[in-house]
Parts: C-alpha cells; structure tokens; sequence
C-alpha cells in the first residue's frame, strides 16, 4: 500500500500549493473588510493539507502526536479565521478585537495544543493504542481531548452560518451572491474536514485515503 499512500501524500501536497498562492493574495488585500479571517483560514488550510500529508507518508516523518498537535495548531487558524471573515464581511469593515475576547477563544485550542503536545504522559487526546506509524488519521485511536477539539471546532465554524442565513434574507444582488458563495464554501470545508471520521467506519476505503485538502481546494475557490 505503500505506493497509493504516497500518491495521496503528494496529492495533499499539491493542493495547498494553490491555497498557500490565495493565502499570498489575500495578505496583498489584508486592509479590505474580511481579508484577514479569509488568510487566516488559508495559511491554516495549506498547513493543515500539509501535516496530512506527512501522517499519510508511508515512512515516520513526525512523532504522531508532534504531527497531531501542529494539525491542531492550523485547524485553530481556521476556526478562528473564518468567523473574523464572517464579521468582518457582514459589518462590511474591519473590527476591532479586545484582547480579552481574543484570550478567551485562545484559550481551549492553546490547551488542546499542549495537551496534544505532551500527548505520551497522559494518553488523553490519543490513546495509548494509536500506533506509532500509522496509515492515516482514521488509523489513530482517539481520546476524549482530541474528541472535544472536534466538536469545539465544529460549533465555532458553525455559529457564523446563522449570521450568514440572517443577512440573506434582506440581501440582494451581488450580496446575495456573494452569500451564497460563502455558504456554499462553509458547506463544502466543514462536511470535507470531517469526511476521514466517516471514512474510518467503512472497511472498503483504505486507512490512507483523506480528501481533506481536495475540499479545501473547492471551498476556497468558492
């Protein structure tokens, strides 16, 4: 198996490079009202497809848990990147972030990291029977820190979609569309980014297979 599973890995690879070309685009446009959450969301799916792609890499690039807790460190970006995208695009302007309000959303993905990090104490984002070179994520055994990062990010990124719904029903024109090119983005991210916890519940697709990035590469481009 090892020659798909280096196929998948390059295939990984070669989207962020696209994402990481958008990230550098945005950066150029950071002072437009939504720019910063959308290059946040960027850099942290272009990292994100890339840790992927090292986990899937046949050989042991990275201890699983280094390579988990720097996937956590990108996903953050993204969890905190696309709600800044959404408000700041709805209030069509930049906001301002409190630094107290910025230590709060810190707070639990920090936590996740280091727990993540120092993983091997105490077993509690992955279990102590997750191996040591596995075939992909959907190979690792999970523990409930690692549970409770998916669904905090799961209800961070979904929050926004109400205020999305709540602007479309007045919304008209090139706003209108432009909603629902968002929506239809988050529509596709989310479902992709949760795609392997799927996959790992069907014997038939190989541990290896995670089309992650090749949704990020759609939900970007919307």
């Amino acid at each position: 198996m090892s020659g798909p599973a280096k196929s998948m890995a390059l295939l990984m690879v070669v989207c962020a490079v696209p994402i990481a070309g958008l990230a550098a685009y945005a950066f150029r446009n950071r002072e437009k009202p939504g720019a910063r959450g959308f290059l946040l969301c960027l850099v942290g799916e272009a990292g994100w497809s890339v840790m992927l792609a090292t986990i899937t890499w046949p050989d042991l690039i990275l201890p699983v848990h280094l390579n988990t807790a720097l996937r956590f460190l990108f996903q953050s970006l993204v969890i905190l990147g696309w709600p800044l995208l959404v408000w700041e695009y709805t209030r069509r302007g930049r906001v301002h972030l409190r630094p107290s309000r910025v230590a709060a959303l810190l707070a639990v993905p920090v936590a996740t990291i280091l727990l993540t990090a120092t993983n091997p104490a105490h077993h509690l984002v992955l279990a102590a029977e997750s191996p040591a070179n596995p075939t992909g994520i959907s190979d690792l055994v999970l523990g409930p820190g690692y549970l409770a990062h998916v669904v905090f990010a799961v209800a961070l990124v979904t929050l926004p979609v109400g205020v999305l719904l709540s602007d479309l029903r007045s919304a008209h024109g090139d706003h209108r569309r432009q909603l629902l090119l968002l929506l239809a983005g988050w529509a596709v991210g989310v479902p992709g980014a949760l795609q392997t916890h799927l996959f790992r519940t069907i014997d038939w697709i190989p541990l290896y297979v995670d089309l992650t990035p090749v949704t990020f590469i759609v939900a970007t481009g919307l």
